[in-house]
């Protein structure tokens, strides 16, 4: 089971992470933040983000669910393709 982490910042960077192949995605800095800044209300906001920015790509990429996005088709372009294309020659 992969699970994203590192570098997410929002509900979009998760759902990117979802159709990549992840089962899962972690962010801390940005919680962590608003929770430093606005209290445990500031926390539950991002978080409340997080979830509608999964919720609306899951909707515009027409899926169901979050775990859909695997499937989903998709365009991968510039330094991630490279990549790829390097790890499926192998």
């Amino acid at each position: 089971m992969v699970c994203a982490s590192g570098g997410i910042r929002g509900g979009l960077d998760v759902a990117r992470a979802l159709a990549l192949g992840a089962r899962m995605g972690g962010l801390a800095q940005p919680v962590l933040r608003a929770q430093r800044e606005g209290g445990e209300q500031g926390a539950l906001e991002v978080l409340s983000r997080v979830v509608d920015g999964v919720r609306a790509a899951v909707f515009l990429a027409g899926c169901k669910r979050p775990t859909d996005l695997a499937q989903a088709p998709r365009v991968i372009t510039g330094e991630l393709k490279e990549w790829m294309a390097q790890l499926s020659a192998r």
